[in-house]
């Protein structure tokens, strides 16, 4: 698990779907709800040692993207050193997905020009703390969190303000969720993030305080390979390489499986019999490489 060199986790809350858990809340209930961001989930926090904001992945790789995004956050890091923000990488105006995702994820040595062009327009979407002086996350219900952020990011230098930004909440009853989510589709953007007020920040958990609501395609395709899981799944199936049922240019892509350990577990020892299957897999959309995007 990612973690800060003083020990503190910093394995982000992730989200269970809204279609799974709705259930467990009431038509009239409030939830905070913000727009879902189509970049790349990213923790930012201060490193004593370098005197400098760092950035890692939800699975704790360093991104050496973020220079310009490093100088517009560092007064906010200075001002409390024990700050730590959960964001997205993104940037909305920027069409190119890949070209986007590629200069995130694009290592300091092999960058490009064109990756710096791009990485000059990154910025870091804040929507929640896991720390900040005399607070943890994991001990503090996300109202409380919100206003916490709000008050660090309200602080931001005008001259900074469209390289960090606040991710918006809107309080929504449940029952209205459904005719937001249209409104966020017609804007562009993917779905929606929906918190309850009083949800603490789960580390490294997938939490019912914290749900995404997306429209998903189904689709059947062809299994053509079983890949091994890796670290706690070895042993295990950690995902399926299928193909596309485009006649004249078939693609090849990998998806999730969908199981439990066991399953995963016995699928591995069987794992012949998944080749040539026909599985379904849900999808956002088709990309322009004509693959399935999740």
């Amino acid at each position: 698990e990612p973690q800060h060199r003083d020990g503190r986790l910093l394995s982000p809350m992730l989200a269970h779907t809204w279609e799974k858990y709705v259930d467990r809340l009431q038509p009239r209930d409030d939830v905070f709800l913000s727009r879902k961001l189509d970049g790349v989930r990213c923790i930012a926090a201060w490193d004593p040692v370098a005197k400098a904001p760092f950035f890692v992945s939800r699975v704790g790789n360093t991104f050496e993207s973020c220079d310009w995004i490093a100088d517009a956050i560092r007064p906010a890091f200075e001002r409390d050193p024990s700050l730590v923000l959960d964001g997205e990488i993104y940037n909305h105006s920027v069409p190119d997905f890949s070209g986007l995702i590629g200069a995130i994820k694009v290592q300091r040595k092999h960058r490009t020009a064109e990756h710096e062009d791009l990485q000059k327009r990154l910025q870091f979407h804040a929507f929640d703390v896991l720390y900040s002086t005399g607070m943890n996350g994991a001990e503090t219900p996300f109202a409380t969190r919100l206003s916490v952020l709000e008050r660090i990011l309200n602080r931001v230098p005008t001259s900074k303000a469209d390289t960090i930004k606040l991710v918006e909440n809107d309080v929504v009853r449940v029952r209205d969720v459904e005719r937001r989510m249209n409104a966020v589709l017609a804007d562009g953007y993917e779905g929606l993030m929906a918190r309850t007020a009083t949800g603490t920040y789960e580390f490294g958990k997938r939490s019912t305080t914290l749900l995404k609501v997306k429209r998903m395609h189904d689709a059947e395709f062809e299994v053509v390979d079983v890949i091994e899981g890796k670290g706690r799944l070895r042993g295990m199936v950690g995902a399926i390489e299928c193909v596309t049922n485009d006649e004249w240019n078939p693609q090849r892509f990998k998806a999730m499986f969908g199981v439990d350990d066991e399953e995963r577990r016995q699928w591995w020892l069987k794992r012949k019999q998944l080749i040539g299957k026909l599985v379904t897999v849900s999808y956002q959309e088709i990309t322009s490489a004509g693959v399935p995007r999740f």
